[in-house]
């Protein structure tokens, strides 16, 4: 047996075969890294937007009460609208919905809602929204999310100066 012609195919099919195994085992590592890599890209950017938030807010609320105008109340479906918006707008893109942004940005205007109020919305939108997602996706979600809120926060801008122009 051990003078045959298949033993010498045999080892060349195992060494094949290890080496095989090997390049995968390395590649799943590769991938590994990626997607942890991914994950934590992910996780710094929200990170990064709650510090934007948090550096833009007001240091004491009520020292700045007097001076800012009276706003009503936004309804609890605002959170929900937004996170239907920023969900169809991920899917389709801005094309069809500027007329849904230009419109959440005037209801944002008319209650005074800030620019940092906005873009907590905004987060805790993504953050619902991406629950779950794989790290790829997440990717993709979130920077097709940063497009609707730079729209919104342009819209948002516009409103506020023609209320201003308006009121002048």
């Amino acid at each position: 047996m051990w003078e045959s012609q298949s033993l010498i195919a045999m080892i060349g099919r195992a060494r094949s075969r290890k080496e095989l195994v090997t390049e995968i085992r390395r590649l799943n590592m590769a991938d590994q890294r990626r997607l942890a890599r991914e994950r934590d890209e992910a996780a710094q950017l929200l990170e990064q937007q709650r510090q934007m938030i948090e550096s833009l807010s007001l240091p004491s609320p009520a020292t700045f009460q007097a001076h800012l105008p009276d706003r009503p109340e936004l309804p609890p479906e605002i959170n929900r609208y937004y996170h239907d918006l920023l969900r169809t707008y991920v899917i389709m893109g801005s094309g069809s919905l500027d007329a849904e942004i230009q419109a959440l940005a005037d209801v944002f205007a008319v209650a005074n809602i800030s620019p940092s109020e906005s873009l907590k919305i905004h987060v805790t939108g993504l953050e619902s929204l991406i629950q779950g997602l794989g790290n790829r996706s997440a990717r993709h979600v979130m920077s097709r999310a940063d497009l609707l809120v730079l729209d919104l926060l342009m819209h948002l801008g516009e409103s506020y100066q023609q209320r201003a122009a308006r009121a002048a």
